[in-house]
C-alpha cells in the first residue's frame, strides 16, 4: 500500500519545483515583452562627432589619431573622415572606417605629408554607407 501512494506523490511537482518554473516563466514573459517593445521603438540614423586625440610629428609627416563617435542607433559602413589643416600650407587626409556600430566610437590616423602646424586641425565625416 505505501508503494501505490509514493507513485501517485511522484507525478506531483514539489513547491521548489513550481516556484523555479513560476520565475522562468516571468522571466521569460520579461524578456519577450522587452523585445517586443525594443523593436518598437524608432532607431536614430547614423551621426557623428569626432575628436582629434593625439598629434605627432615623425620625421616628415605628421600622424593625427581622431576618434570617430556615431552617436546614432544605426551602424555606418565605410565611413570617410578629412584631416585637414588650417594654418599655413594647406595639407590634406584621408582615411575610412570599415564598420562604426551605433552608439560607439573607432579611432583611425591620419598621415599628413610634410611638416604641418599640428596645432590648427580639423577632421570632418564626409561621408559613409548603409549597411
Amino acid at each position: 500500500m505505501m508503494a501505490t501512494s509514493k507513485k501517485k506523490n511522484a507525478n506531483k511537482p514539489d513547491a521548489l519545483e513550481l516556484v523555479v518554473t513560476w520565475i522562468s516563466g516571468v522571466l521569460f514573459l520579461g524578456l519577450v515583452g522587452f523585445l517586443l517593445w525594443d523593436a518598437r521603438q524608432p532607431s536614430d540614423p547614423p551621426s557623428f562627432e569626432t575628436v582629434i586625440e593625439a598629434r605627432e610629428q615623425r620625421a616628415s609627416q605628421g600622424y593625427v589619431t581622431v576618434a570617430v563617435r556615431n552617436t546614432g542607433d544605426e551602424a555606418a559602413r565605410s565611413v570617410e573622415v578629412r584631416v585637414t589643416s588650417e594654418s599655413g600650407e594647406p595639407a590634406e587626409a584621408r582615411f575610412t572606417l570599415d564598420w562604426l556600430p551605433g552608439r560607439s566610437t573607432r579611432r583611425g590616423v591620419a598621415v599628413l605629408p610634410g611638416s604641418v602646424d599640428l596645432g590648427r586641425l580639423r577632421a570632418v565625416v564626409t561621408g559613409y554607407a548603409k549597411p
